[in-house]
């Protein structure tokens, strides 16, 4: 593969990537083929040595959402990371993307039993105020008492989500260094 055409699918790969940190990547790679052009060597020796600018592109851009999701772990940069993991191989598809999608249906599930707790809460309490009588105490108590357990299910909630987040990015940069070596 001569210098050009390895060089083109590289930056083309890395489309996603800021202009700035592309360049920066792009200059790397062309200092590999300027050192072998002052040593006499041949362009296809150094793109072979190289490696596939595609597979070289999937780990740049691995590397880049990791790096996005540790510094601001929101759920898109973590999903971003998790994509750019599953692209390096049909490997990370069975041990990246089935378990995340997992914990993560798991965690959506508790989400929403922390919603329908506060909203029955609601419920009852409004129930109990409404309708008076005998049961207008009972009505107040069991809706507090549920609203109350749905916020502490909130409350968990986020921070179990905060360490499922993290323990996804250090997970990820665990299999990747595997799937590397």
């Amino acid at each position: 593969m001569r210098r050009e055409l390895f060089l083109s699918q590289l930056e083309s790969s890395l489309a996603g990537v800021p202009d700035v940190l592309r360049r920066e990547w792009m200059f790397d790679y062309e200092e590999h083929f300027r050192i072998a052009e002052l040593e006499g060597r041949p362009e296809s020796e150094v793109a072979d040595e190289l490696g596939d600018p595609q597979m070289i592109a999937k780990e740049l851009l691995m590397s880049y959402r990791v790096t996005q999701a540790e510094e601001n772990s929101s759920i898109t940069n973590v999903m971003r990371a998790v994509t750019a993991a599953v692209s390096l191989g049909f490997v990370n598809l069975l041990f990246v993307l089935a378990p995340f999608i997992g914990v993560c249906a798991i965690i959506v599930s508790l989400w929403v039993v922390g919603a329908a707790c506060s909203l029955s809460g609601l419920v009852f309490a409004g129930a109990g105020v409404f309708r008076g009588g005998g049961s207008m105490l009972q009505g107040i108590f069991v809706g507090l008492t549920l609203s109350s357990l749905g916020v502490l299910i909130f409350y968990g909630m986020a921070a179990v989500t905060k360490v499922f987040l993290a323990w996804t990015i250090r997970y990820i940069r665990f299999n990747v260094k595997i799937v590397k070596e």
